[in-house]
């Protein structure tokens, strides 16, 4: 035991800790999401928006996860009615205006379908990257920094 000089009380001693118990306040204050997982999530899924599952922010992820979806799905169905029209041949027996109005709600509808995957990627790409440098963020408000798995 020890004794305070100025006061004469008594202090309790203070046991070392050692490196493994050791916490700091930079310790508590990052995500204990896995930056290499949400990385690779990020690559292989990420148009999807996996990686904003993973790490807590749905509503990201439900909008990539939507809008790719809603993309897909426009540009599946509009190939397959413009192959039926061609295999079909009804361009040759409509009139121009109805095969003009036909065109350019498909070509409309088909853009902005590509649109919709070309923001799904981009978005993703720049996610990972910003998870690659250590600059994302959980859904708590937690930076992503750790590398190893817990």
């Amino acid at each position: 035991m020890s004794y305070c000089p100025n006061c004469g009380k008594e202090i309790k001693d203070i046991q070392p800790v050692s490196n493994n118990e050791k916490t700091t306040e930079q310790d508590t204050n990052v995500s204990p999401k896995n930056r290499l997982l949400a990385m690779l999530l990020g690559i292989f899924c990420g148009f999807v928006g996996v990686h904003n599952f993973y790490l807590g922010r749905k509503k990201e992820g439900l909008v990539q996860a939507i809008l790719y979806g809603v993309a897909l799905n426009l540009i599946c169905a509009f190939y397959i009615i413009f192959f039926v029209f061609v295999v079909k041949n009804t361009f040759t027996t409509a009139s121009s205006a109805s095969v003009f109005i036909f065109l350019a709600v498909f070509y409309i509808l088909l853009f902005s379908a590509i649109g919709m995957l070309y923001y799904c990627i981009i978005s993703s790409l720049v996610q990972w990257i910003k998870i690659a440098r250590g600059l994302a963020y959980d859904g708590n408000g937690l930076p992503v920094k750790n590398w190893n798995f817990k």
